[in-house]
């Protein structure tokens, strides 16, 4: 995992995360739902005290937990993993998406036992922490085409005729 790309992590968040979230919907404990509760009201207090790097801690711990809640083994493992790897939006990207809040309704959707409205919520999150990752190539981009010795395009080795 260690060689895998930002891409290739969301890739396979796409199929994991809302597979997860559709079964913990179905097959969480009262024990899970508290704490799945617990972890996102966690992140609420970190966002409220600015603590961004703690929002993302707290997100990562709620998605474990919502893969944990799934009742299938493998699957939270997984989750896990990946979900430590990274291909999630960093500390400095949380305040642009704290009016989207995902996290919440997929919490909901668990506590309803919706699975599909959990599955949903999942790719949200997914979706968004994708678009982060896609500005911040996009960023990248940028800043590598902008420098001096990129302004005249790519360097072109001629063969001598």
């Amino acid at each position: 995992l260690k060689r895998a790309s930002d891409a290739d992590v969301l890739e396979v968040r796409r199929v994991l995360e809302p597979m997860a979230a559709r079964l913990a919907a179905g097959r969480r404990t009262a024990d899970e739902l508290a704490q799945l509760r617990l972890a996102l009201a966690e992140r609420d207090r970190a966002r409220d005290q600015g603590e961004r790097a703690r929002v993302v801690e707290q997100e990562v711990e709620f998605r474990e937990l919502v893969a944990r809640a799934s009742g299938n083994i493998v699957l939270g493992e997984l989750v896990r993993t990946v979900a430590r790897r990274g291909g999630r939006r960093d500390d400095e990207t949380v305040p642009q998406l704290a009016d989207l809040d995902p996290f919440s309704a997929l919490f909901g959707a668990i506590e309803r036992g919706d699975g599909e409205a959990a599955g949903r919520a999942a790719e949200r999150i997914v979706e968004l922490d994708g678009g982060v990752v896609r500005v911040r190539v996009d960023e990248l981009a940028t800043r590598v085409s902008a420098t001096p010795d990129n302004r005249r395009g790519p360097r072109v080795k001629r063969a001598n005729p």
